[in-house]
Formats: structure tokens, C-alpha cells, sequence
């Protein structure tokens, strides 16, 4: 059942009462997709500038780098637009965005890693359809084929794996 809702749980603590929480973090549903991707246009059309930039980077390297996108780049990304990242991961976890907004780092970052781990195939999705359609900044984009071949090379490594396998 993972594999049709890769639903991502972490344990964080409730910035108001100290104490452990639970927190799954959903893969979008339908409705809260649409919501989401309405909401999210901004930080979508980012992440395609900055994937359109590491598969250009790619094509003049040949084909020879497997960097992928810099988790730097990325996270600078998701930091110019985090209210609305807050808003995302509310929609996904059913929490308040203040409340999210008032996590410790430590803890922010484990949900954002749970979000990355729950949705990540909603935002390459949308980053790709735009590519084919034309509706995100088609300039820096070199390639289709590049972009593919790095997104799968981000999809394989963003992929958690079991320590057995």
C-alpha cells in the first residue's frame, strides 16, 4: 500500500507543550493536489528554473555530471517561498501552518524531508508537465531528454531506502 500512498511519518515535538507528536505527512490527494498545485504555482515554476538550469549545466557537461539539482540551490528555493511551502505541508498534514511555522530546525527539517518523501512525484510531475507544455520558462530548459535523465537520477536519490535493501 506504500507504494499507491507513500504516506510519511515522523515524530516532531509540539512546539507549545514540549511533548512528542506524530506527524504523517499524506501524499496529496486529488482535491488537495489541485489545491496544491494552484497554491504552489510559484515554487513550481522555481523548482523548474532550477532543475531547467542543472540540465543545462548537464548537456555542457555532456551527459558526464550526476550532481543532479545542489540540495542548497533547492533549499534556498523552498526558503524564498516559505510561507508557502508552510501552506503546502499543512494542506498534506492536516496542521496548522503556525503551528508548523513554530517547530524547532531540527524538527522543520525532518517534515520538510517527510514532505519531500510524500510528494515528491507531485512536484516533478508538475515541473515536467510544464516543460512539455511550454507554460514555465522554456529559455533555460536545454533538453527534455536531460531534465528526464535528471530527474530520475533526483528521484533515485531522494528515495528512501530500507537499511535491508
Amino acid at each position: 500500500m506504500k507504494v499507491l500512498f507513500p504516506d510519511v511519518t515522523v515524530e516532531v515535538t509540539d512546539p507549545a507543550t514540549g511533548k512528542a507528536v506524530t506527524l504523517t505527512v499524506a501524499e496529496y490527494r486529488f482535491l488537495d493536489g489541485l489545491k496544491a498545485q494552484a497554491l504552489g504555482e510559484p515554487l513550481i515554476r522555481d523548482l523548474a528554473l532550477l532543475a531547467g538550469r542543472a540540465a543545462t549545466a548537464a548537456d555542457e557537461d555532456e551527459g558526464e555530471s550526476t550532481a543532479g539539482v545542489d540540495l542548497a540551490a533547492l533549499e534556498a528555493v523552498v526558503g524564498r517561498h516559505g510561507e508557502l511551502w508552510l501552506d503546502l505541508v499543512a494542506l498534506a498534514s492536516g496542521r496548522d501552518a503556525a503551528w508548523l511555522a513554530a517547530l524547532s530546525d531540527k524538527d522543520a527539517r525532518e517534515v520538510t524531508g517527510a514532505m519531500w518523501g510524500a510528494n515528491l512525484h507531485f512536484f516533478i510531475r508538475r515541473v515536467v508537465a510544464g516543460a512539455v507544455t511550454g507554460d514555465l520558462a522554456a529559455g533555460p530548459w536545454g533538453s527534455l531528454g536531460s531534465w528526464m535523465r535528471l530527474s530520475a537520477r533526483a528521484t533515485d536519490a531522494a528515495t528512501p531506502r530500507s537499511a535491508g535493501g
